[in-house]
């Protein structure tokens, strides 16, 4: 019985953007750049490059999920409570990447553009622990929030 996110398994979950990875998949398998228009902090509108990667981006996604999901359930199982504090931080640290890693998953096309496809951006583990995201309290709820908030360590 699936209780938490580290008991989820990627490969039973549908992959948001599929087609987008598929096409990359005969097209680019290896990533391109591409440039789009996008605003400055200034309001200009500005052509930016970008590396777009989505076959590698879904394999990091991947993964990273269970490497975390590792992480997280030695740590639970371990039960290392002589530190509760550090134990309790460490477990909502990884719960939190983890969810963060499940909404990339899920994410529908129309989601994302191309710039979100660059594999960099994962492998930094700050971009991976989005708070707010985590941690919204807001009447209004996601799909993706309704179907897998309850699987979070934490739900205030």
């Amino acid at each position: 019985m699936i209780k938490y996110l580290w008991d989820l398994n990627l490969d039973e979950i549908s992959l948001g953007w599929e087609e987008t990875y598929k096409e990359a998949l005969e097209e680019n398998p290896k990533g391109t750049n591409i440039k789009m228009e996008d605003y400055d902090m200034n309001g200009r509108l500005t052509m930016c490059k970008y590396f777009y990667d989505p076959v590698g981006y879904r394999n990091l996604i991947h993964d990273t999920f269970n490497k975390y999901k590792i992480k997280a359930k030695t740590l639970f199982d371990s039960k290392e409570t002589d530190d509760i504090k550090t134990f309790i931080n460490k477990l909502i640290k990884l719960d939190i990447i983890l969810y963060n890693l499940l909404a990339n998953w899920t994410n529908e096309d129309d989601e994302f553009d191309g710039s979100c496809f660059d594999p960099k951006y994962l492998k930094k583990e700050s971009n991976l622990l989005e708070l707010d995201f985590y941690f919204d309290e807001s009447d209004f709820s996601t799909d993706f929030e309704k179907k897998y908030r309850k699987y979070k360590f934490i739900n205030l």
